[in-house]
Parts: structure tokens; C-alpha cells; sequence
């Protein structure tokens, strides 16, 4: 990816994630399956401004189909 910034965090949990999402604003989420099950039902996940996030990528484990439509309803990312 051309022109990426990497961001870790040191230790992940939900209202971390969506605060670093919305001051990096990030266009690509790497993320295991544990991860998106806990972002989804994020209350602050809907309003956050994550506009530039177009991809979630999932890897690990398969992901829940309930659990992919709730991130794509969510934040409007694939």
C-alpha cells in the first residue's frame, strides 16, 4: 500500500480503538475476529469519524456473518 501509516496499539480494546481510528484516520483495519465482535455493538462506533476507513481485514478465524453485516452497517466498510 502506497503511502500507508502502520498504528499499533499496545493493548486493544473497543473505545481505544475507535478513539486512535478517528485521530489516525485509517483506511485499512487489520483486526482478528475477538476484535470486531467487541467493535460492532460499540455504541460510539456509529458516530465515530472513521470516514476514510474502506476495508476491514479479518484474519485468524472465520468471522460470524452477523458480526461482518454489523461492521459493515456500522462504520460502511467492507
Amino acid at each position: 500500500m502506497k503511502g500507508a501509516t502502520s498504528v499499533l496499539l499496545e493493548k486493544w480494546d473497543p473505545q481505544n480503538a475507535l478513539r486512535v481510528m478517528e485521530q489516525e484516520q485509517p483506511s485499512m483495519l487489520t483486526a482478528v475476529p475477538t476484535q470486531i465482535i467487541k467493535l460492532v455493538p460499540e455504541p460510539g462506533l456509529r458516530s465515530a469519524k472513521v470516514d476514510g476507513l474502506r476495508v476491514v481485514i479479518n484474519g485468524g478465524a472465520p468471522l460470524p456473518a452477523e458480526n461482518a453485516m454489523g461492521r459493515e452497517d456500522g462504520c460502511g466498510c467492507r
